[in-house]
C-alpha cells in the first residue's frame, strides 16, 4: 500500500515537474511602435540567450513557473533589465530607447528609428556572413528600385539599364550565378532575352521593402543555387500600431526636358486586441528620361567597322503593390497572407545612326550611313501570393508557407496586337563624304583602327568621320532598307512553392533546425526576329515619302555636347512613332513587304531554336543544421542541404537534307535530373562587444540558364 502510494506520489511530482518545465516566455521588443530586430535577450543567471527576429519577437522554451530577470542589449540603445513572472503570464512587451548623448545646445530627435542600429544589430548577432539594410535606411537614400538598395554594400554590384539598377551581382560573379529572393523564395525570372535565370529588379520599388539581407556565405536553410551569394528582399509587414505614410515627389530630367513624378502610400494597423494586423503599400513612379551614347563595333582585332550614334527618349512607369495580413490565432500560433504586384512599362523611342566604315569607297572617298527608327513598349509584370503560419511548440518553433509566383516579359501592341514587337525601320544613304584619314585596309576591308592598334582613331577625333563640315542627312536620298519585327515573349511560373521548417532547442547551447522545400516551375519562351524588304510595284520608298511624319531628332543638335562635339548638326529628320506605324499599316498587308528569310531568325527556317522552348522543373530540398554555442565567445553552425532537380525540356530540331533548299522542323523532348549535396560550416568568434570574427566553408551550385537546356539543334 505504502509502496503504491509512494510510486503515485513520485509520478505526480514528476508530472508536476515536467509541466513546470514547459513554461514558455514570449516577448516583443519595441521602440515606440517600431519593432527592434536583433536585440540580444538574456535571462540573468540562467545562461540562456536569444535574439529578436525581424519583427522584434523572441521566445524561450522549457522554463519553470517562476520569476525571471530579463536583460535586453542593443547597439546604440541603453541596456534594460525587467522582471517577468511566468506564474501570471507568458507574454510580455518590452520598450527600449536610444542611448542619449550629451550636447551642449542642440538635441535632434527623428521619427525614423535608427535604421543603422537595426542593421548593425542584425549583422552583429548573425552567425553567418550577412549585411542588412533596414527600410528607414533605404528611405534616406535616392534609390528608386530594389536593385539599387544594395549597391552600397561591400561586395555587391548592380548592372544598369539606361542608368537604373536592374540586376544584382555578389562578389563579382554574374547576376545569374547569384540568388535573388523575396521573403526567402527565389522569384521566377522572365528576362528579355528569354534564357537567363538572373532576376531583374527594376520593377520592384523600394517603398514596399522592409529589409534587405545579403548573404555572402549561405546556411543550409537558404536555397543553395547561388555561387556568389543570396540577396533577400523582405517586404513590409503589419506594424505594431496605426501607421500612415504618404509621399509625393517631382523632378526634372534635363536631357529629355520633361518631368519626373513619384508617389507612395502606406497604411497599416492592428485590432484593439492585437490579434489582427494589416498593411497596404502602393507606389507609383513615372519618369521621363533620355540618354545619348555611342558604340564602336569591332570584329575581333579587325578594327572598328561600324560606329553607332544612339539617342534614346522614353517614359518609364513603375508600379508596386504590397499587401499583408496576419492573425494571431493564439499565443502560440500566427497565420499570415501576402499579395504582391509589380509592373515596369518602358515606352521607348530610339534613333540609331550606323556609320559604316566597312562600306567606304576609296575611289570616291564616300561611305554609308544607316538610320534606324525604333519604337517599343517593353512590359514586365510580376504577381505573387503566399500564405503561411508560425507555431510555437513546447520545445521549438514550426513555420510553413505555400506560395505562387509568376512573371512575364512582353512587348506592347506596337505596331499592332498581332505583331506586338520591337519595331525598327531602317533607311540607308550612300555616297556620304567620309574622312579617309581615319580609315585603312589591313586586309580585312576598310576599318577605323584605334591609336592603341597603331591607327588614327581616338576619342578626340571619333566624330570627325565626315569630310564635309556642312553635310546633313538628306531624306530624299535615305532609301528604305528593311522593316524589323523583333518578337520576344517569356513567361515563368512557380506554380507551387511549399516550405516547412522546424527549429528545436533542447538546451540553451544547442539548436537544431530541419526543413523541406518543393518548387514546381514552368518557363516558356517564344522568339522570332523578322526582317521585311521592299517588293512593291513602285520604286523603293525614301524617307521623304513619309513627309507628314518627319520630325527633328530629340535633342539632335545637342547630341553628346559634353564630349565637345557638334556632330548632331549633321543629323537630318527622323521618322516619328506615328510615321512608323503609318508605314507598317500602308505596306505590310498589301504585298509591298516580303519576309527576308536569309536575314531573319524564325523557327520555320531552323533559326532561333535555342530561344523557343518550354521547361518544367521540380526542385525538392531537405536540410538539417545544428547551432552549438561552444562557449561565450565561440559558436558553431554546421549542416547539410540536399536538393534534387528534375527537368523536362521541350524544344525543336531542324533537319535539312544535303542538296535540299528546305528542311523539316520537329519537336523534341529531353529530361535531366541530378542531386546536389551541399555541406556548410560556419564559425563565429566574439572578441568583444564590438568585434566578431567569422569563418565559413560552404558548397553551393548553380543551375544552367534555360537557353543552355533547350535541346534545339540544326542538322
Amino acid at each position: 500500500m505504502n509502496s503504491k502510494f509512494t510510486l503515485c506520489l513520485l509520478f505526480f511530482l514528476s508530472a508536476v515537474s515536467v509541466l513546470a518545465q514547459n513554461k514558455v516566455l514570449k516577448g516583443r521588443v519595441l521602440d515606440g511602435t517600431e519593432p527592434l530586430p536583433g536585440v540580444v535577450v538574456s535571462l540573468v543567471g540562467e545562461n540562456k540567450h536569444t535574439s529578436t527576429d525581424l519583427h522584434g519577437y523572441f521566445i524561450f522554451n522549457a522554463l519553470t513557473a517562476q520569476e525571471y530577470e530579463v536583460q535586453l542589449s542593443y547597439f546604440s540603445y541603453s541596456d534594460k533589465r525587467e522582471l517577468v513572472d511566468l506564474t501570471k503570464t507568458e507574454n510580455y512587451t518590452f520598450q527600449m530607447s536610444a542611448a542619449s548623448g550629451n550636447l551642449d545646445e542642440i538635441v535632434i530627435t527623428s521619427s525614423k528609428r535608427l535604421s543603422e542600429a537595426k542593421a548593425i544589430n542584425m549583422q552583429k548577432n548573425s552567425i553567418s556572413m550577412v549585411n542588412v539594410v533596414a527600410s528607414d535606411g533605404i528611405g534616406k537614400l535616392p534609390d528608386r528600385n530594389a536593385a539599387e538598395t544594395v549597391q552600397r554594400i561591400p561586395g555587391v554590384s548592380i548592372e544598369r539599364d539606361q542608368g537604373e539598377g536592374r540586376y544584382v551581382a555578389v562578389r563579382g560573379l554574374p547576376a545569374e550565378w547569384n540568388s535573388t529572393t523575396m521573403n526567402g523564395h527565389r522569384l521566377p525570372t522572365a528576362a528579355d532575352e528569354g534564357a537567363s535565370r538572373a532576376t531583374a529588379f527594376d520593377f520592384f520599388p523600394t517603398e514596399i521593402i522592409g529589409y534587405v539581407e545579403v548573404f555572402k556565405a549561405l546556411t543550409p536553410d537558404i536555397d543553395g543555387d547561388a555561387l556568389g551569394g543570396s540577396v533577400n528582399f523582405i517586404t513590409k509587414t503589419a506594424p505594431a500600431g496605426f501607421t500612415l505614410n504618404a509621399s509625393l515627389g517631382m523632378g526634372y530630367n534635363q536631357l529629355s526636358d520633361k518631368g519626373v513624378y513619384s508617389g507612395s502610400f502606406t497604411v497599416g494597423d492592428r485590432s484593439k486586441n492585437g490579434k489582427l494586423g494589416y498593411i497596404v503599400n502602393l507606389s507609383q513612379w513615372n519618369r521621363n528620361w533620355a540618354t545619348d551614347n555611342y558604340e564602336a563595333r569591332r570584329s575581333g582585332d579587325e578594327g572598328v567597322y561600324r560606329l553607332e550614334l544612339r539617342n534614346y527618349t522614353g517614359e518609364r512607369q513603375t508600379t508596386g503593390l504590397n499587401t499583408g495580413v496576419e492573425y494571431q490565432v493564439s499565443d502560440q500560433s500566427k497565420l499570415f497572407a501576402r499579395l504582391n504586384y509589380g509592373k515596369l512599362l518602358d515606352k521607348e523611342l530610339h534613333y540609331k545612326r550606323r556609320i559604316r566604315f566597312d562600306k567606304f569607297n576609296a575611289a570616291t572617298n564616300t561611305g554609308r550611313i544607316e538610320l534606324q527608327n525604333i519604337v517599343n513598349d517593353l512590359n514586365f509584370d510580376f504577381y505573387g501570393g503566399e500564405v503561411g503560419g508560425e507555431h510555437h511548440l513546447s520545445k521549438g518553433t514550426l513555420d510553413w508557407s505555400l506560395g505562387h509566383y509568376r512573371t512575364e516579359f512582353y512587348y506592347g501592341n506596337i505596331p499592332d496586337k498581332a505583331n506586338h514587337s520591337y519595331l525598327s525601320m531602317m533607311y540607308t544613304q550612300d555616297n556620304v563624304p567620309f574622312n579617309a584619314d581615319l580609315l585603312e585596309d589591313r586586309g580585312n576591308g576598310m576599318r577605323a583602327y584605334w591609336q592603341a592598334d597603331q591607327g588614327a582613331l581616338n576619342t578626340g577625333n571619333i566624330f570627325d568621320y565626315l569630310s564635309d563640315a556642312n553635310y546633313v542627312d538628306d531624306p530624299k536620298k535615305m532609301k528604305f532598307t528593311n522593316l524589323q519585327l523583333y518578337k520576344v515573349g517569356v513567361k515563368e511560373r512557380d506554380n507551387i512553392v511549399a516550405s516547412a521548417n522546424y527549429e528545436w532547442e533542447p538546451s540553451s547551447d544547442f539548436k537544431w533546425k530541419f526543413g523541406a522545400k518543393f518548387v514546381d516551375k514552368e518557363r516558356s519562351a517564344v522568339f522570332s526576329d523578322e526582317f521585311y524588304g521592299w517588293t512593291g510595284a513602285g520604286p523603293t520608298p525614301v524617307l521623304a515619302d513619309q513627309q507628314p511624319y518627319l520630325v527633328g531628332q530629340p535633342g539632335g543638335t545637342d547630341y553628346l555636347k559634353p564630349l565637345d562635339t557638334n556632330i548632331g548638326t549633321s543629323f537630318g529628320p527622323v521618322l516619328s512613332k506615328e510615321g512608323m506605324k503609318d508605314f507598317y499599316f500602308n505596306h505590310f498587308f498589301n504585298g509591298d513587304l516580303t519576309l527576308l528569310k536569309g536575314d531573319s531568325e524564325i523557327l520555320a527556317e531552323g533559326r532561333g531554336l535555342g530561344r523557343n522552348f518550354k521547361v518544367r522543373e521540380q526542385h525538392s530540398s531537405v536540410y538539417g543544421m545544428l547551432t552549438y554555442q561552444i562557449n561565450d565567445q565561440l559558436t558553431f553552425l554546421g549542416g547539410l542541404r540536399a536538393t534534387h532537380t528534375n527537368t523536362t525540356i521541350n524544344g525543336y530540331n531542324y533537319q535539312q537534307e544535303e542538296g535540299e533548299t528546305e528542311g523539316k522542323l520537329t519537336k523534341v523532348k529531353d529530361t535531366k535530373s541530378y542531386l546536389s549535396l551541399l555541406p556548410m560550416l560556419h564559425l563565429k568568434y566574439t572578441v568583444d562587444d564590438n568585434t566578431n570574427v567569422r569563418f565559413a566553408m560552404t558548397r553551393t551550385f548553380t543551375r544552367p540558364d534555360f537557353g543552355y537546356l533547350a535541346p534545339g539543334e540544326r542538322i
